[in-house]
């Protein structure tokens, strides 16, 4: 089954046809009849009822349905669809919609900025989720303003003292340790 595009016009018909509709929720009720089987859907208070002062209903019928046959199966399913598609219900759909298409603009309106500078500095691949690209960019910009860091303690203090015990460390990240012990005060 292909599914339609939700264009703003198709939108505004429906909306159109949900507020000419019967207001109010629909029920469905299965009825047998002489013939087979009435799937009533309603009611609809019309401006003129019927004689009796009962309110009209819609009926999909199936003659002399069989549970084995899918049509029959089909109809009684088209029945509920319809009386849960009321207008009530697709009122409320097409709100909560516009509500969405709202936060969407204004998300995107926040969030267009994060996605020029991920985008620009080429942190975003596709496929892989901004939040965290952005999340490893500020990880790696943390360790970049310590290694900055480091490297000023080590140009603005002259100490050939620690300079002499740290140069025979065993690597790279052994140093750091050392420059960032230095740093606190801790040798």
């Amino acid at each position: 089954m292909t599914i339609p595009t939700i264009t703003d016009d198709l939108l505004a018909e429906i909306e159109s046809a949900a507020k000419a509709a019967t207001p109010g929720q629909w029920e469905m009720e299965t009825l047998r009849t002489s013939c087979g089987v009435c799937h009533k859907v309603g009611p609809f208070p019309a401006k003129s009822h019927n004689p009796n002062g009962e309110a009209r209903h819609a009926c999909l019928y199936a003659d002399f349905p069989s549970a084995r046959d899918p049509a029959d199966v089909e109809i009684e399913s088209n029945a509920k669809h319809i009386s849960l598609c009321n207008p009530a219900n697709v009122l409320a759909l097409i709100a909560e919609l516009h509500d969405l298409k709202r936060w969407k603009v204004e998300q995107l309106e926040v969030m267009g900025p994060v996605l020029d500078y991920a985008q620009g500095l080429k942190i975003a691949k596709l496929g892989h989720s901004v939040t965290q690209a952005l999340i490893d960019d500020h990880k790696r910009l943390r360790e970049l303003e310590k290694d900055a860091a480091r490297y000023r303690w080590l140009r603005e203090y002259e100490n050939d003292c620690f300079m002499l015990n740290t140069l025979q460390v065993a690597s790279m990240e052994d140093l750091d340790v050392a420059i960032d012990a230095a740093m606190k005060g801790d040798l």
